[in-house]
């Protein structure tokens, strides 16, 4: 196995125990919103991953953030869209399947936070083994609303 399945393959679990996490959050948040008796009217969830050098890499600097690159994905309703799903389940983003490549088998499975690594944000696979630690963080931003003046309300 080479180093960059080794990484996919990392991220992959990652991927997986974040995205599981935030199924449940959106579920429960979902449910709030179509309460009338809860004043959550709105919400968005934002997952941040953060990509940090190794501390051993030539650009690696004490004392400081060390990041090599950041994503930022907005998963809001990811416990029912199926785009999402198709998204961040386990449907393989390998996007070199019919090219002959030298770092990736045409039959590895990439997942999407890989995929986004090196066809959007146009990662080399160098940079991608530069990569130390990962951090990923998942934001909710809650929205309510209240009604104070209306017609019935004292």
């Amino acid at each position: 196995m080479t180093k960059l399945q080794k990484f996919n393959n990392k991220l992959h679990l990652l991927q997986n125990k974040v995205i599981e996490d935030a199924k449940k959050l959106d579920g429960t948040l979902i449910k709030r919103v179509e309460d009338k008796h809860d004043n959550l009217k709105d919400y968005e969830i934002d997952l941040e991953i953060v990509f940090y050098l190794k501390d051993d890499d030539k650009e690696y600097v004490e004392d400081e953030d060390n990041i090599l690159i950041t994503l930022n994905e907005g998963i809001k309703g990811i416990s029912t869209d199926k785009h999402q799903e198709h998204r961040w389940g386990d449907t393989n983003h390998n996007k070199l399947q019919n090219v002959n490549h030298p770092y990736i088998g045409r039959d590895e499975h990439h997942c999407w936070l890989f995929y986004r690594l090196y066809l959007y944000n146009k990662l080399s696979w160098g940079d991608i083994l530069r990569i130390g630690s990962i951090w990923a963080e998942i934001k909710v931003h809650y929205q309510y609303c209240d009604i104070i003046n209306q017609k019935g309300i004292r």
